[in-house]
């Protein structure tokens, strides 16, 4: 078999520059009241948009903690001490990476507060 024609090919397609693949952020948040069907939203930080109440915020405040949902901001909000836990979850992936997130918060303005929005719908 004569290679002598694969060679120019073979060395064509290493010549060609790689196109970089943008590692994805696609997120699936849902906040559980207790009471009726938990709310869920998208949210797609490149570029920011789906159905999140304000994705542009949201995928803000995550790039500011490199998508760690456990170093999430809190808010100084006066929010009421009354007992109404909200249960949030975070699935999906981060620039590529897996995501699963769950927290307990109090309270509607808890989730809100102390993720800074991100849980805040």
């Amino acid at each position: 078999m004569n290679f002598s024609i694969f060679a120019p090919v073979a060395a064509a397609m290493l010549a060609l520059p790689a196109t970089p693949v943008q590692p994805c952020t696609d997120l699936t948040l849902t906040v559980d009241h207790g009471s009726g069907p938990a709310v869920r939203v998208d949210l797609r930080c490149d570029p920011p948009e789906g159905s999140h109440p304000d994705p542009f915020r949201a995928c803000r405040t995550l790039s500011s903690v490199d998508g760690d949902f456990t170093r999430l901001p809190h808010e100084s909000v006066m929010c009421t001490e009354i007992w109404q836990p909200v249960f949030a979850t975070a699935t999906g992936r981060w620039l590529g990476e897996p995501v699963r997130f769950t927290h307990t918060y109090p309270n509607p303005c808890q989730a809100a507060a102390q993720s800074s929005g991100i849980f805040g719908f």
